[in-house]
């Protein structure tokens, strides 16, 4: 027979248990973080740009990870933003480009 005490702690148990959406080892990642992602993590093939390619696969993995989280995002950005992010119109963002382009990608 239970205890009271193992009795009371039965409920929470069971309440807290069923709230775990992913263990934390799963998304240990940039995607799954919240807060704008760095350079590094939007630059995918490593080359020192970011293109716009990598820019929409970067923005859905991110989006694709916190909803896993059961963190659906909001304020989900257009490709819009990767025009007002370019400031130079070259197609790619620079390091530069992507350091001064916080209004565009939150705080």
């Amino acid at each position: 027979m239970l205890n009271k005490l193992a009795m009371l702690s039965l409920p929470v148990w069971v309440l807290s248990s069923s709230l775990v959406v992913a263990s934390p080892d799963e998304y240990d990642d940039e995607y799954a973080q919240r807060g704008p992602m760095s350079f590094e993590a939007m630059d995918l093939n490593k080359d020192g740009v970011i293109t716009r390619e990598e820019h929409e696969e970067a923005c859905q993995k991110r989006q694709e990870s916190r909803e896993k989280q059961g963190y659906p995002m909001r304020n989900k950005k257009d490709s819009s933003v990767f025009d007002e992010m370019d400031t130079d119109g070259d197609g790619v963002l620079s390091a530069e480009e992507w350091a001064n382009s916080r209004q565009y990608r939150g705080r």
